[in-house]
């Protein structure tokens, strides 16, 4: 009897898409690094806007705010992401997740700077890139980490709100 083997593409920890070329200037890991490994662990940071991965192979990375310095930290800046990826990282449960994709993306965002006359309120579309990521769930889709920058006024409304771009 001859051995059997699977195929990859249906393998649950097989890439779901290829490498892609790294922005130019990039200074980190490439996402694609992280397709086959099993993440056991993810916690955000209290203090700075980042995320640490830790996986089964006792490696760790981190998704950060490009250009966030904890020494000038300037407008407050967070993480932004969806709803069940949110409450993934606030489980404070053990994880087994393998990661299937991982890649960058880029996002498209309103950004505004409001004006206290309100007749000069500037608005631009602001793209920036963010990093998504697939699990080998029971339903496979992807999820994505990306950022946002905002400045509340004295009476707690947005005077600036913009994204940055994860690293």
């Amino acid at each position: 009897m001859a051995p059997h083997v699977e195929n990859p593409l249906q393998s649950p920890t097989a890439p779901t898409h290829r490498r892609r070329p790294l922005p130019p200037n990039y200074i980190g890991a490439d996402p694609y690094d992280l397709i086959g490994k099993v993440l056991r662990r993810a916690r955000q940071s209290a203090q700075h806007p980042a995320v640490t991965f830790e996986f089964s192979d006792n490696t760790s990375f981190q998704i950060l705010v490009d250009g966030y310095d904890p020494m000038y930290p300037g407008i407050p800046k967070v993480l932004d992401m969806d709803s069940d990826l949110q409450a993934l990282f606030n489980s404070g449960q053990p994880l087994d997740l393998p990661i299937i994709g991982c890649t960058f993306i880029t996002l498209l965002d309103l950004a505004f700077e409001a004006k206290q006359n309100h007749a000069s309120d500037l608005r631009w579309e602001q793209q920036h890139r963010g990093i998504a990521l697939k699990f080998a769930e029971d339903i496979p889709r992807w999820r994505c980490v990306g950022s946002t920058m905002e400045e509340r006024d004295s009476t707690g409304i947005a005077a600036l709100k913009g994204t940055f771009e994860p690293q």
